[in-house]
């Protein structure tokens, strides 16, 4: 316990908690933009630092009919969801030298560490990606639109 109290009262301040998780939410505002304008049929959802890309065109998030007060997840029930993900795993592995995740889930924690270089990288790479699969990635939109 003495090393987490020491972690929390000297290296990691509620500032540097807010400042790293705006960058998280800003780097997902980025990739989502970019997934849009490549036509990209990928959202990265989640909060802070942490996210997953959900590779499908349909809107993630959804309301439940019954109330509007509940958010649902719609996710696709498609085979190509995971195998999206698990191309873009490899790919970003081979290609960038990069783990997006894992090849299941595509669920990125974003280290400490990472500056904006490193969030750059990630987007050349999504741009590669988009540009190496434009045909299988159309072909995910409509199967998941």
């Amino acid at each position: 316990l003495a090393a987490v109290n020491a972690v929390l009262s000297d290296l990691w301040s509620p500032e540097q908690c807010r400042q790293h998780n705006a960058k998280g939410d800003e780097f997902r505002e980025q990739l989502n933009k970019l997934m849009h304008s490549l036509g990209v049929p990928c959202q990265a959802q989640g909060t802070g630092s942490l996210m997953t890309l959900i590779w499908q065109h349909r809107p993630v998030i959804g309301k439940e009919l019954c109330d509007e007060r509940k958010q649902r997840l719609d996710i696709a029930n498609h085979r190509a969801v995971a195998e999206a993900a698990q191309l873009f795993w490899f790919y970003m592995l081979h290609e960038h030298n990069i783990l997006a995740g894992s090849p299941r889930l595509n669920y990125l924690t974003l280290p400490v560490p990472l500056g904006p270089d490193d969030y750059q990288r990630f987007l050349v790479g999504v741009e590669d990606f988009a540009g190496a699969y434009t045909l299988e990635l159309q072909q995910l939109a409509l199967a998941t639109a």
